[in-house]
């Protein structure tokens, strides 16, 4: 269910926000779901996505540092972080929205880039990303759009960008984790109810 997908990438973050392997500027790509061909009982299973990052060793500062997994991804398909308030966040919110669309950040962005603005300028990627969460709403109802919009924007209620701050901490858990682990309780019921 692309739901219970959405907030185990959301628990992830939080797990590995501070680490080297999660790279803020290409969450999309980095996020794998494993599904073996043999779905036979012996078969591995894992329960929820993984990230996936190459580190290079840095000769000279004897660090390791993550990189994108696929050298071939072109540099235009990424997200353009003008707007954006906490990178990971905001790219976490495009994840969101790959999701839910169930298309890459690239080619969604194609499909609201030809819709006019009032001022007539090109959308930027932030204002593409909210206006991609707004007709979401049609396809997944309110509460998932939200949940993307406060990540995109990092908008919670606090003025807080930083993700060290504890509070917003606290309220990513509360409004992501757990308001994506309570859409997927909702959508089971009703699915349950049919």
């Amino acid at each position: 269910m692309l739901v219970e997908l959405a907030g185990n990438v959301a628990v992830g973050i939080m797990q590995f926000y501070k680490t080297p392997w999660l790279v803020p500027t290409n969450l999309g790509h980095n996020v794998r779901c494993f599904r073996p061909a043999d779905l036979s009982a012996t078969a591995v299973q894992l329960n929820g996505p993984y990230f996936m990052a190459r580190l290079d060793s840095s000769r000279y500062k004897g660090k390791m540092r993550a990189t994108s997994t696929d050298p071939r991804r072109p540099v235009e398909q990424t997200a353009d972080f003008t707007d954006a308030r906490n990178k990971l966040l905001f790219n976490f919110g495009i994840l969101l929205l790959e999701i839910g669309y169930g298309k890459p950040w690239y080619e969604l962005k194609q499909t609201v880039a030809k819709m006019p603005t009032a001022t007539g300028d090109r959308l930027t990627d932030y204002r593409a990303a909210e206006k991609l969460a707004q007709l979401l709403v049609n396809q997944m109802g309110l509460t998932y759009p939200k949940i993307i919009k406060k990540c995109l924007g990092c908008d919670f209620g606090l003025g807080e960008t930083d993700l060290d701050n504890e509070d917003l901490q606290r309220r990513f858990l509360e409004d992501v984790v757990q308001g994506l682990q309570q859409l997927k309780e909702d959508i089971r019921e009703a699915t349950s109810l049919l």
